[in-house]
C-alpha cells in the first residue's frame, strides 16, 4: 500500500500549484521512515497518520502555524517526486521526535519545527 492508494481524497487539500506525485511521495516517505524506526509495517492508519502530520487531513486542535508551516516544507520539497536528491534530503530532515510520534495528542503538543531538521534559507518557518 502507499498512499497512491487513497490519491482521489488527497486532491482536495493540495495548494494552488502542487503536484499530487508530490504529495504522495512525502506521504510515503514519511510514512516508511516511521515503519523502519519502529519496525512495523505500514498500513492505512499510518498513511493517514502522515498526511496529518503533513497537514494534508486538518486536524483543527493543531496549534497555531501549524498549516503554513506545513505548506512551506511541502513547497520547499516541490519536484520530489522527480527527484532522488530532494527524496534524500527530505529523509534526512525528519527527526527522531517526527518519527516517535503515535497520537493526534502528541502532535498537537510538539512545535512543527521539532519535526523537522531543515537548513536556513530552504524552508520558512514562522
Amino acid at each position: 500500500m502507499t498512499s497512491r492508494d487513497f490519491a482521489k481524497g488527497l486532491e482536495d487539500h493540495l495548494y494552488l500549484g502542487e503536484s499530487i506525485d508530490d504529495l504522495v511521495t512525502l506521504i510515503d516517505i514519511f510514512t516508511v521512515q516511521r515503519g523502519i524506526q519502529h519496525n512495523t509495517k505500514p498500513n492505512t492508519g499510518d498513511f493517514l497518520f502522515s498526511a496529518a502530520i503533513l497537514c494534508v487531513i486538518l486536524t483543527p486542535c493543531k496549534p497555531p502555524g501549524y498549516r503554513k508551516s506545513a505548506v512551506a516544507l511541502r513547497k520547499a520539497f516541490a519536484g520530489i517526486a522527480n527527484s532522488r536528491i530532494k527524496q534524500e534530503q527530505f529523509r534526512n530532515a525528519i527527526s527522531e521526535e517526527a518519527l516517535d510520534l503515535q497520537t493526534i495528542a502528541q502532535l498537537v503538543t510538539t512545535e512543527f519545527n521539532q519535526m523537522f531538521h531543515l537548513r536556513p534559507g530552504n524552508y520558512i518557518y514562522s
